[in-house]
């Protein structure tokens, strides 16, 4: 049985785009990294599909 959420409900796709864009632009501030643990080829893949599609929102061209 798989139970990536336990009892709780996923958060709204809205919300969790709006963290990651947080967390890429304080990264991008600080001169800091953001490690993604890729143990989950999936959600890795997910999540690089989504910065390609949010680069320019997100503040990623240079």
């Amino acid at each position: 049985m798989e139970s990536t959420y336990g009892d709780r409900l996923p958060r709204c796709r809205a919300d969790t785009l709006a963290e990651i864009g947080e967390v890429i632009r304080t990264a991008d501030e600080d001169g800091a990294n953001v490690l993604v643990p890729a143990f989950a080829v999936g959600r890795s893949q997910e999540i690089l599909y989504l910065v390609g599609q949010h680069f320019a929102e997100w503040g990623l061209q240079r």
